[in-house]
């Protein structure tokens, strides 16, 4: 007679044998499956743009119809195989190998390290580890980690949970591993719409894996790695800013940051967005990031992908005081759709070429404007009074296809 036990671990003093009636026993006990997610993002011809580092986010959930998750079966999770994190999200491994704690980095290791308080690998509050960096002059260093565990729910600790989850970031030189998932686990992966980029494809290796949009869901095949790659394409404009006087010649010496709107706020453009034509310039020790400054020719920023901009003057030609405000345009599909308008912004939108001119964008020349109990009044002295010079922005948008 065979006994098998399938889906959990055994321990032989679990087995209850009654004498002279056990022939054989068969025990699967590595019952565990991995999950590999990559990123391949591509350009409008189709072709890998392998400098694009977009973080794209996703939501994954895990159920079982048992209470399977708990103590060491909950599961992790790493980027780059790398399982614990630190506050600023850098991510690390730390594994102990012939009694010796080794720890990597997101850029190098193994390093020698120690934990006065000693690691624990199941841990996923924090651990203060300390470790040489041979790459650095073999210097020592310290880092408190924290391990990176899916969110347990529907159970308790003490019998265990039936459903896990997470959201987690990558971009596409990175791979989200989700390890020690048991056997009979179903997933659900689901991809969060990031502007600038459609969801062009998902492909997996599990069996019977059904796609639904940006989700895939199946079953985690047994003692396997789940391989599953999305691939997105990112769509860009071409935009080309000038800045000009009220008679529409080009107007030098302005600096104007490009800002992009992301979880509902405005953040400067960074080198990974990349978005051609911008770069970091310093004004009075202060540095803008994602900026440009006017020559009097039409300045081109390239590979913009759809989304909700906004165009900051951070400082304006010598003689001019600032009155311009933040001007916001939209991108969708190629092609720039909407804009907002204020006193000082004559919006002039062609959207079947999807060419938008800023017009009227008004500096004071000269002067600045009195404080509250100052001597305002001196200004209406002023011989030759003051000119009000018009200034605008002109965005000629170039659909490429690329």
């Amino acid at each position: 007679m065979i006994y098998q036990w399938k889906g959990n671990l055994i321990n032989v003093s679990d087995i209850k044998i009654a004498e002279g009636t056990l022939d054989s026993i068969k025990i699967d006990n590595t019952l565990r499956g991995y999950i590999h997610l990559n990123k391949v993002v591509v350009g409008m011809d189709d072709n890998p743009i392998t400098s694009d580092l977009t973080e794209f986010t996703y939501d994954v959930v895990m159920e079982n119809e048992k209470p399977v998750f708990k103590g060491d079966s909950i599961p992790w999770y790493g980027i780059n195989s790398l399982f614990y994190h630190d506050e600023d999200s850098n991510y690390y491994q730390a594994q102990i190998r012939n009694g010796q704690l080794q720890l990597y980095t997101e850029t190098g290791g193994p390093y020698a390290a120690y934990c006065a308080a000693g690691f624990d690998p199941n841990l996923i509050t924090e651990q203060e580890i300390t470790y040489i960096d041979t790459d650095d002059n073999n210097r020592e260093k310290t880092v408190v980690i924290f391990g990176n565990r899916m969110t347990p729910s529907e159970g308790t600790a003490e019998d265990g949970y039936k459903k896990v989850t997470a959201r987690l970031k990558i971009n596409q030189k990175q791979t989200l591993n989700i390890a020690n998932v048991p056997v009979e686990t179903t997933f659900n992966i689901t991809e969060v719409n990031r502007p600038g980029y459609n969801l062009v494809g998902i492909v997996s290796n599990v069996e019977d894996a059904a796609v639904n949009g940006a989700s895939i869901s199946g079953e985690i095949m047994p003692n396997s790695d789940n391989n599953i790659t999305y691939t997105n394409k990112r769509v860009v404009s071409d935009i080309s800013i000038q800045k000009t006087d009220e008679n529409g010649e080009g107007l030098s010496g302005a600096v104007f940051q490009l800002l992009i709107k992301e979880d509902g706020e405005y953040r400067t453009v960074k080198n990974t967005d990349g978005i051609g034509g911008l770069e970091s310039i310093t004004i009075d020790e202060e540095t803008y990031v994602g900026a440009f400054r006017t020559n009097g020719n039409p300045k081109s920023l390239t590979d913009l992908p759809d989304g909700e901009y906004r165009l900051d003057e951070v400082f304006v030609p010598d003689g001019y005081t600032n009155v311009v405000g933040k001007i916001y345009f939209k991108i969708e599909n190629g092609v720039i759709t909407s804009t907002t308008a204020n006193e000082f912004n004559e919006v002039e939108l062609d959207t079947t070429t999807g060419t938008i001119s800023l017009l009227k964008i008004a500096n004071i020349w000269g002067v600045e404007l009195p404080e509250a109990g100052g001597t305002g009044p001196w200004v209406y002295a002023v011989p030759g009074s003051i000119l009000l010079l018009g200034a605008g922005i002109l965005l000629v948008k170039k659909i490429r296809n690329r």
